[in-house]
């Protein structure tokens, strides 16, 4: 099964045959930042990997103006490996669980004040993230259904994570 900054890579590419500059302003559009661990300068080397594997194919523009640029499109054995990837993806999840948790389960052995001050800025930092989502969502316009249904599963999300990390913060009071 790829993982997931594959599948998003592929993901793009299968929507049409695209320029890696125009790969990476899909996938900041889209929010994919907020819900992967995809980091923009690391896409070009994933395609690179992707290219060599067989599931992508890159071919230089035909444009005679300017520096060439390759145009990548999927290929079979790519949609394939996609399909199956993400059909794993939807069923087993990766990554479910996270090194918070560990923090959560040991937090009697931090002191009090240093604990609170760490959820405090994650708290923060959770606030900015669904700023810029929110704002991406807006740009979004027309915005196909599954790409809205990935803003709303990131919305609830952020509620959800704003309540238990407010409980934690109120809990650490007493």
């Amino acid at each position: 099964m790829l993982g997931a900054k594959e599948c998003a890579i592929l993901g793009a590419i299968s929507e049409r045959p695209i320029h890696g500059y125009d790969l990476i302003r899909n996938l900041i559009d889209r929010g994919y930042e907020e819900w992967t661990e995809i980091s923009m300068p690391s896409v070009y080397r994933l395609i690179g990997a992707l290219e060599r594997g067989g599931l992508v194919k890159g071919e230089l523009d035909g444009d005679t103006r300017g520096a060439p640029k390759k145009v990548y499109t999927l290929t079979d054995d790519g949609r394939s490996a996609l399909g199956e990837s993400l059909l794993g993806h939807l069923e087993n999840p990766v990554g479910a669980r996270c090194s918070f948790d560990l923090g959560v389960a040991h937090i009697e052995d931090l002191d009090r004040l240093l604990a609170n001050a760490a959820i405090a800025r994650r708290l923060e930092d959770l606030d900015s993230r669904y700023k810029v989502m929110t704002r991406r969502r807006k740009l979004q316009r027309p915005i196909p259904w599954n790409v809205e249904a990935l803003f709303y599963h990131g919305e609830l999300k952020y509620k959800a994570e704003k309540k238990y990390l407010e409980y934690l913060l109120e809990k650490l009071k007493d």
